[in-house]
């Protein structure tokens, strides 16, 4: 944000913001986005006025009270945010608004494209999936891809995970601990941010979905039915990898890259359902002492 700020191009978001009476008059919310805050902000830059960040904390926002609402509500921020997208082509793509300068074009698509990439990730993953039960169904005519283009989705991956815990030990002033628990929070979030993008690419008519604070939570049988989604593409992951292994052949490095990816993208999954549970286990109320 301090960098967006430099250059006039925040990305808004509803918590702690104010908005000149006369501005929100002018332009009203969008009521076809749900994520009208940000396209809110978008649309006063378009209209040729400024907007301004304050590194400075006054208050602390609520988090969702499990990870099926925090799911939902990330779901809704990359459904709405290709809804802007779509919306504000012109603009951000086109160029054809005068008001905003092609830095600030630049980090709200920037800004933005780890929401695209999420999809773009899942249409991969989907790819993979069919490609695998294809080769399981005819093993003497399907064979996997070159491992040189194989070892190169599986070192996005990994290199992913290094610049994660390298960027929050050195920025956010985090242990290797809280690191790797800011990275499963945010892989158990790969599937579901992929679907929300590719819904929202084809359809714009999600319904607003308000995010529950302050509740009595879940417990955790409602916490596991909630992931069983997660559970059930784990196992068809695993499956498929345990019999990728058994086939005539030996492994070579095409296959054994192969069923690396294939590991791999089952580790989303397990990351949700560890989310959930420790959601519903932070959730319990405390045993009263005497």
């Amino acid at each position: 944000m301090v960098i967006r700020n430099d250059h006039d191009a925040i990305i808004q978001h509803g918590t702690m913001t104010l908005i000149r009476n006369s501005v929100l008059q002018r332009l009203r919310w969008a009521e076809w986005s749900i994520c009208e805050d940000a396209e809110l902000g978008l649309r006063i830059l378009e209209n040729g006025f400024s907007t301004g960040y304050v590194s400075i904390s006054y208050g602390k926002g609520l988090i969702p009270d499990t990870f099926m609402d925090f799911k939902k509500q990330r779901y809704r921020w990359a459904y709405g945010v290709i809804q802007i997208l779509k919306r504000h082509t012109g603009s951000l793509i086109a160029g054809t608004c005068e008001a905003l300068t092609p830095i600030q074009r630049y980090h709200f698509i920037a800004g933005w494209m780890p929401w695209i990439a999420g999809g773009i990730n899942y249409f991969l993953a989907i790819a993979v999936l069919l490609w695998s039960m294809a080769m399981i169904i005819q093993p003497d005519t399907l064979e996997p891809v070159p491992w040189i283009f194989s070892s190169s989705l599986l070192l996005m991956f990994v290199l992913g995970v290094c610049k994660a815990i390298s960027l929050y030990q050195r920025l956010a002033s985090t242990d290797i601990k809280d690191a790797f628990a800011a990275i499963i929070a945010s892989m158990a979030l790969y599937s579901v941010v992929g679907k929300a993008v590719l819904s929202s690419a084809f359809t714009s008519g999600l319904p607003f979905f308000r995010t529950p604070k302050q509740t009595s939570g879940s417990g955790l049988g409602k916490a596991l039915l909630d992931v069983r989604e997660d559970l059930y593409m784990a196992v068809v992951w695993w499956v498929m990898t345990v019999s990728l292994c058994f086939r005539k052949e030996a492994i070579g490095p095409d296959l054994g890259f192969w069923v690396a990816i294939m590991f791999a993208q089952s580790l989303p999954y397990v990351a949700a359902m560890i989310m959930s549970i420790l959601s519903a286990l932070a959730n319990r109320p405390s045993r009263s002492t005497t």
